[in-house]
């Protein structure tokens, strides 16, 4: 329970900004810079308002430590990380109001049964659970907060997540799953240290205006990228070779590739280490079927079940920011610059 982080899931959008293993792009240097130190933030501090209800800052940088868990990122990035946690945090506290008010949520007692058993495993482990949660950032309110929505998520999930659910699911995403292998080259971008929302705004501007150019037919792809890419695989054209759907690249990076039809070249994606144009130059079909896959399923599965409940709350929902915390423009990706 010690372990519990801001969601349900590996966070694949996300979360999938810091991941283990060969996460980054094939060009990218590892991060240098350490996260901020969160124990100078207040856990009490308002980050936003959903319907009134606050998401804390101590919330939020609770949720940063699950997601890095010890890794350094790149300061320049860290905005774009935070804005990310919190939009997901959001996210669920809509996604809480939505089960409290169609009666699904579990009654206090089950969640004091579940605190109380947390408690007990820190006494027997010799632990100070008050301390334990002072050093996460976290009041005993906001921890027992999470524990209901762990409890009340899981219990959603019993009659959501079904058989049938998750092979629809397969079928409309099979490239996704049956092993299937891309060739694809990439145009980085990349900022400057300092790193900024409105740096990330202005070398969006230059990718989407280069991919003008790449469509038009003034220039091949291949020679943008030796002429403008900042990583070290434009010397071959921008070609990084085959890549699987999961575990080489930033999740951000081969979603985007994933989506696309062979020969196609992808709007500006935004990673952490840069703004890229991908193109899919290749592809080998995957042999895979539902019954081989249908555990790796279950967390994308369910991403998607988050995401479209958040979405449909999201248009009736009152959100209000309070600026101590980067956040996007409402209805897209693009951080604020306040």
């Amino acid at each position: 329970m010690m372990k519990s982080r801001f969601v349900h899931i590996t966070l694949a959008a996300l979360l999938a900004m810091v991941v283990p293993g060969r996460c980054l792009a094939a060009d990218d240097p590892a991060p240098e810079s350490p996260l901020i130190d969160s124990n100078e933030v207040s856990p009490d501090e308002v980050a936003a308002t959903v319907n009134g209800e606050p998401v804390t800052l101590g919330a939020v940088n609770e949720a940063m430590k699950g997601v890095l868990q010890g890794r350094s990122l790149n300061p320049a990035t860290l905005p774009l990380l935070q804005a990310e946690v919190l939009s997901q945090l959001i996210d669920r506290e809509l996604l809480t109001q939505m089960l409290a008010k169609s009666g699904k949520a579990a009654p206090d007692t089950e969640i004091t049964q579940a605190f109380d058993q947390v408690k007990r495993q820190a006494e027997e482990k010799k632990v100070d659970l008050a301390k334990s949660l002072a050093d996460r950032g976290l009041t005993e309110e906001q921890f027992r907060e999470q524990l209901a929505w762990q409890i009340n998520w899981a219990k959603f999930l019993q009659t959501a997540l079904t058989g049938s659910v998750m092979r629809k699911y397969f079928e409309a995403h099979k490239r996704h799953f049956d092993g299937t292998e891309l060739r694809v080259s990439h145009i980085l971008m990349r900022p400057d240290s300092a790193g900024s929302p409105a740096e990330t705004e202005r070398l969006t501007k230059m990718a989407e205006k280069l991919r003008g150019h790449i469509e038009s037919g003034k220039l091949t792809f291949e020679e943008a990228a030796k002429k403008y890419s900042a990583g070290p695989s434009r010397h071959k054209g921008g070609d990084l070779g085959m890549i699987p759907r999961n575990g080489l690249m930033l999740e951000q990076f081969t979603a985007a590739a994933f989506s696309l039809e062979k020969g196609k070249i992808s709007q500006p994606v935004v990673t952490p280490y840069g703004v890229h144009l991908i193109k899919v130059t290749d592809e080998k079909p995957g042999r895979k079927i539902w019954s081989e896959v249908k555990e790796a399923i279950k967390g994308p599965a369910t991403q998607a079940i988050f995401e479209k409940l958040a979405a449909a709350e999201r248009e009736k929902a009152k959100i209000d920011y309070t600026g101590k915390c980067p956040h996007f423009k409402p209805g897209t990706r693009t951080l604020a610059t306040e």
